[in-house]
């Protein structure tokens, strides 16, 4: 049995300030809330949270239906979608718990059976006890530089939350742990996917189905799953080539942060890890190859509750592919109006 996500929290190594400290930055205010809710100080937190609110013009961060209520479990609720574009991505990325040391083991594919695992052998928690109605959210699952945006834009506005940024985002690291213990099937320990879990748990307490569109969340698709019993799960896939030119020409790879790229691991007596030394060129290639290996035999495990759906026929105006994406994700927006949507 996988280890339950209300009980795997590490230890927090960082002193909180008490009361509130009003002198410190927007994006302090944030994480002293993130901190001072993981350790169950509720009221500091909505405090820190909201005086970081009041320094936001339009109020947009909501701290009485955060996703800081959600750590311990506390309550219901949703956020407003925010208005992200091109130009302004608002996310705190929470910092890495794991040093780099030294891994033994070079993760490969990740297999159908320890996908399975998690998905029936998790145990969410408060996370899926909160839910007090099923609702059929969905993820898109991509390598990213594939027209996420461009589907936030189509669904919002629509009857699925949609949500393409986040308050908080787990590090890389986290990512990459959670990429390890799938590959080698070692679940006693599973901080990263609880971490993930709250920092989107309040974006799928709405009372309308969400659809997440950050291509980070791909490798948290089992914990998905093993929480949303109804869910459902785009791979949105763009030619390798374009999606290579994207994040090369953009400069989007950094090292793997927030992708898929070759990682050392050991568990001995936890999880270690370690990065090797790859070029640009290499690390992309990789991310691409991977993200698809591992979309697709989690679509095999999902079965009809997975779907494939090419970003390049979508901005073609393929009729038939967009009709299959509305149809699939249950949309309310007219199939013409999506059409000329992807109009370039």
């Amino acid at each position: 049995m996988v280890t339950g996500l209300s009980k795997s929290l590490r230890t927090i190594p960082i002193a909180l300030g008490f009361p509130c400290d009003r002198r410190i930055d927007f994006w302090h205010q944030m994480y002293s809330g993130w901190l001072a809710s993981k350790v169950g100080e509720v009221g500091l937190a909505k405090e820190y949270l909201s005086y970081a609110d009041s320094m936001l013009a339009e109020g947009r961060l909501n701290p009485d239906l955060s996703v800081l209520r959600h750590n311990i479990g506390i309550g219901e609720g949703s956020i407003e979608s925010m208005e992200a574009t091109e130009d302004e991505i608002i996310s705190l990325f929470l910092p890495q718990y794991t040093e780099e040391t030294t891994g033994k083991y070079l993760i490969g594919d990740i297999s159908e059976e320890n996908i399975r695992s998690v998905i029936y052998g998790l145990e969410p928690g408060h996370h899926k006890d909160n839910i007090k109605t099923p609702r059929p959210h969905i993820m898109v699952m991509s390598t990213g530089r594939c027209g996420t945006m461009a589907l936030h834009k189509l669904f919002r506005g629509s009857n699925l939350n949609s949500y393409h940024t986040y308050w908080f985002m787990t590090s890389a690291y986290s990512q990459w742990e959670m990429a390890c213990r799938l590959y080698s099937g070692n679940h006693e320990s599973l901080y990263s996917p609880a971490e993930w879990a709250a920092t989107r748990a309040a974006e799928w307490l709405g009372e309308n189905p969400m659809i997440g569109l950050n291509h980070m969340d791909t490798i948290f698709a089992p914990v998905f799953a093993a929480i949303h019993e109804k869910s459902k799960f785009v791979y949105l896939r763009r030619d390798p080539e374009k999606v290579f030119n994207s994040f090369y020409k953009k400069d989007q790879y950094k090292d793997g942060s927030n992708c898929f790229r070759p990682v050392l691991y050991d568990f001995d007596p936890d999880y270690q890890f370690s990065l090797p030394d790859i070029t640009e060129e290499e690390g992309i290639n990789y991310h691409i190859t991977e993200t698809e290996k591992f979309c697709r035999t989690f679509g095999k495990v999902m079965g009809d509750r997975w779907i494939e759906i090419s970003a390049d026929k979508l901005f073609a105006q393929d009729r038939d592919e967009i009709s299959m994406l509305l149809e699939f994700t249950g949309s309310d927006i007219p199939l013409d109006n999506a059409v000329e949507h992807f109009k370039t």
